[in-house]
């Protein structure tokens, strides 16, 4: 479960600074929660989602001129 850090924090044995993002267990999480010591992250949206989001836009193609 993926976290935000409301303020600094040290986790297994780092210092995190406030902002950070924790992928964490969820024992870990819930304490992190608890304690105000962090915030749920958003979601991340779904691979398909994601990748749908990148794609660039499509060219147009070009026009052959005549004469």
């Amino acid at each position: 479960m993926k976290v935000t850090l409301i303020q600094a924090h040290t986790h297994k044995g780092r210092d995190h600074p406030a902002g950070a993002t924790l992928d964490v267990d969820e024992g870990a999480a819930d304490w992190l929660l608890a304690h105000d010591i962090a915030c749920q992250s958003e979601p991340a949206p779904p691979p398909a989602a994601a990748a749908a989001e990148q794609k660039p836009a499509p060219r147009n193609k070009r026009k052959e001129i005549t004469t």
